[in-house]
C-alpha cells in the first residue's frame, strides 16, 4: 500500500485532531519515540475562539504534520461531519502551511472511553468527561498514524 504522507523521519512532531462541532480534542505525537499524548480539548462557540486557541497551540508546539480524524474514511460511507471536517482540514493547511492528512477515526472516541475506563479500574480516581475522551481519541489517532508510518 503506498504511503499517503511524508515519511516520519522528516517529521518530528505530529498534532492530531478529533474534530467536533463544539469541541476538538488535540494530541501531540513524537515520531522519534513513537509516542502520542493527549494535549487539550478546545470547547468553542465561534470560529474566532477556535482559531485563537489553535494559533497559540501551534505556535507553542510547532508541529510539522497535522492528522485529522475522519469517520468511515476507508468504507466510503458519508457522515454528517465529513464536510465540516474537510473544511477544517483545508483551513488548517492554508492557515499554518502544514501538510494535513486524514486518518480513519470510526471508533476512536469509543476506544478512548474504553481506555480511560481501564485506567480508572487500575486505580485512577479522576472522573472521565467528554473533553478527556476527545483528547484521548486524538492521541489514538496519532498512535494509529505512527503504526502506519514506522520509521
Amino acid at each position: 500500500m503506498p504511503e499517503t504522507g511524508p515519511r516520519p523521519s522528516a517529521i518530528r512532531t505530529v498534532m492530531g485532531f478529533d474534530f467536533g462541532l463544539r469541541r476538538i480534542g488535540i494530541a501531540l505525537g513524537i515520531t522519534t519515540t513513537g509516542t502520542a499524548s493527549p494535549l487539550t480539548t478546545i470547547s468553542y462557540q465561534t470560529p474566532d475562539t477556535l482559531w485563537r486557541e489553535l494559533d497559540q497551540l501551534l505556535t507553542e508546539w510547532q508541529p510539522q504534520h497535522l492528522i485529522i480524524g475522519m469517520p468511515n474514511l476507508h468504507s466510503g460511507e458519508k457522515t454528517a461531519l465529513e464536510t465540516p471536517i474537510r473544511q477544517f482540514a483545508q483551513s488548517l493547511k492554508e492557515r499554518y502551511q502544514l501538510e494535513t492528512e486524514f486518518i480513519d477515526e470510526s471508533f476512536s472516541s469509543r476506544d478512548a472511553e474504553t481506555r480511560l475506563k481501564r485506567m480508572r479500574q487500575a486505580g485512577r480516581h479522576k472522573r472521565i468527561d467528554k473533553t478527556e475522551i476527545d483528547r484521548q481519541a486524538a492521541a489514538l489517532l496519532i498512535e494509529q498514524w505512527l503504526d502506519q508510518h514506522p520509521n
